[in-house]
Order: structure tokens, then sequence, then C-alpha cells
């Protein structure tokens, strides 16, 4: 675990129940690193995460 402090987090991807297709919950990743998963209910056993395309950074 890492000692930096969290101090924002920002979603990476959807947390999708395999067998409905249902949308579950999010995947966040903090400012220091760590992922953590958010549940919109009860946290479900058989997932998958659909990653979300991030854009590269854009030269200015």
């Amino acid at each position: 675990m890492t000692q930096t402090k969290k101090l924002y987090a920002e979603a990476v991807g959807k947390i999708i129940n395999r067998h409905d297709r249902d949308h579950v919950g999010y995947l966040y990743r903090w400012n220091n690193g760590e992922l953590q998963q958010a549940w919109f209910g009860r946290p479900r056993a058989d997932v998958v995460v659909e990653m979300f395309k991030m854009d590269a950074p854009k030269a200015c």
C-alpha cells in the first residue's frame, strides 16, 4: 500500500454483471494509483469490468 494520501479519484471503468449485463457499479482509480470498486447495491461475485477509453494527452 502506498503512503500517498487519497485526495481524488476518477472513474476508469464500469462493473457489469456477467450473466445479464446489468451495470452494477464503477471502478475508480485514486490519485495514489489504488483501485476501488463502488457498487450500486450489494457487491456481486461474477462480474467483468469494461474499462473506459482514456484520451491521449494533447500537446499544447
